[in-house]
């Protein structure tokens, strides 16, 4: 029994949609396939008056291996394409003004405005996907290639827009706004071991991704998606990739050298553009390896590049927490002893006012004092690869389940986030990162990996 009146959150939403769907198939010689579809749909959430959106698609695929003699060199091939529109309606009760039901206030109810300023006028949108690819099986079907390139618009869909402190509100939402994606994906299978008593197949996928923001709204160029400490933003800017890191940045001369105080103080500049949250690119490893009646699996997933501000190597840091803030400096002495003593952090750079090289041995309080929300110094490269997941199981043998009830008995292991292979983040895991306002780019506190192991029992009758 809670001896405080305890916290309760509850919240409902009703959200209605109507829709009409058409779709028509067209096959020929079991080569050459069309579909084409049509659908209207009405939502609830959009302006009364414009309500309804039309959306349309088609797909074509050639599987042209038809037309080629049977080889086991190339044992299918198949080319594809398509073009698809899909509907995106606001969210509910995104018209018209709403309000928080907060903690009551002693017997007193309350409510809060939220930040957002309704736009009573907003109407559905329409998103636009086009795919081009091919499926391709090698050495009679051991070697599967799979290769796909994707193009997605998003023009004139609901989105969010923010606005300036002094209106009142946050932001503001309207259909407005183009943003084009381009993705390439490749997946590659094969049967490394393909024998009677054992078997190993391993499947390998790779992916990019390119996005550009083409158009904000009228008038505006920026557009901050999220902020984090001493306002580090995430920001999208017409004409650049989305997801770009806007904040402190150290203030270098032409060759790259940071600035300093007479007193080691590094100078920095503020809403400096500092890297991007998207990767290079991202992927996948799978294996499966069979013997006899034993099945092992594991799979491996990896990040290249992406950005990420990490908020506990600052915070370690600062409070002296860090592994960095220990050890010996330049004079052989530890880095925590006061300068007097021989001590302190040795901050090197130029001389603000006359460009000469200075070097400085500054008390560690004060050096990782100065760093503290500088940025710049504490975004890290997101890259990683983690043993995800590693199964293995036994089916039992058909003479063994004779003179049980059971048809097939199958016992297994498994064990989930195993091993954090590689990270480009010291201390933390870059697959982990908390979600701020929808994307992992910054984290702040991150716990312990948790690995968890389980037992799996599939029978049948």
């Amino acid at each position: 029994t809670s001896v405080d009146r305890p916290t309760v959150v509850n919240s409902s939403s009703l959200f209605k949609t109507k829709s009409i769907f058409a779709k028509t198939s067209v096959g020929y010689k079991d080569m050459l396939f069309l579909d084409g579809f049509a659908r209207y749909d009405w939502g609830s959430s959009a302006y009364e008056k414009a309500n309804r959106v039309e959306t349309y698609g088609g797909s074509l695929s050639f599987i042209f291996t038809k037309l080629i003699e049977q080889n086991d060199f190339l044992r299918f091939g198949k080319l594809r394409m398509s073009a698809a529109q899909a509907p995106r309606f606001p969210g509910a009760y995104q018209l018209s003004a709403v309000y928080g039901i907060g903690t009551p206030y002693g017997s007193t109810g309350t409510l809060s405005a939220q930040g957002t300023f309704a736009n009573p006028f907003l109407e559905g949108g329409i998103r636009k996907d086009y795919e081009i690819g091919t499926e391709l099986r090698f050495f009679n079907s051991r070697l599967g290639v799979d290769f796909a390139y994707f193009k997605k618009i998003d023009e004139e869909l609901p989105v969010s827009v923010t606005l300036d402190g002094s209106t009142g509100y946050t932001n503001t939402l309207k259909n407005d706004g183009k943003q084009t994606y381009s993705v390439i994906e490749v997946m590659v299978n094969y049967d490394i071991i393909k024998k009677e008593d054992i078997s190993w197949d391993a499947t390998l996928s790779v992916a990019t991704l390119q996005r550009t923001v083409d158009k904000i709204s009228e008038g505006i160029d920026v557009n901050v998606l999220s902020s984090s400490w001493r306002g580090i933003q995430l920001q999208e800017r017409v004409g650049e990739e989305w997801g770009a890191i806007y904040g402190r940045e150290f203030r270098r001369d032409a060759d790259g050298n940071i600035l300093l105080s007479s007193t080691g103080n590094p100078r920095y500049d503020q809403n400096e553009y500092l890297g991007n949250v998207l990767p290079d690119f991202t992927g996948g490893l799978s294996n499966n390896i069979r013997y006899k009646n034993f099945n092992l699996g594991f799979d491996i997933d990896f990040q290249k590049g992406g950005k990420v501000f990490s908020v506990t190597r600052m915070f370690n840091n600062y409070s002296g927490l860090g592994i960095e803030t220990v050890g010996n400096n330049n004079l052989g002495n530890p880095v925590r002893d006061a300068v007097a003593d021989g001590g302190g952090v040795l901050i090197e750079g130029v001389d603000e006012t006359s460009g000469a090289p200075v070097s400085y041995n500054v008390e560690s309080s004060s050096y990782w004092g100065r760093l503290f929300a500088l940025h710049e110094r504490w975004l890290f490269d997101a890259s990683y690869v983690k043993l995800r997941t590693v199964r293995l199981d036994y089916d039992m043998p058909s003479t063994i389940l004779e003179k049980t009830p059971f048809k097939t008995l199958n016992l297994g292991v498994f064990a989930n986030n195993v091993w954090l292979i590689h990270s480009a983040l010291p201390g933390l895991d870059p697959s982990e990162v908390e979600t701020r306002n929808g994307v992992n780019w910054t984290e702040g506190g991150q716990l312990p990996n948790v690995r968890t192991v389980g037992i799996n029992v599939r029978m049948s009758f």
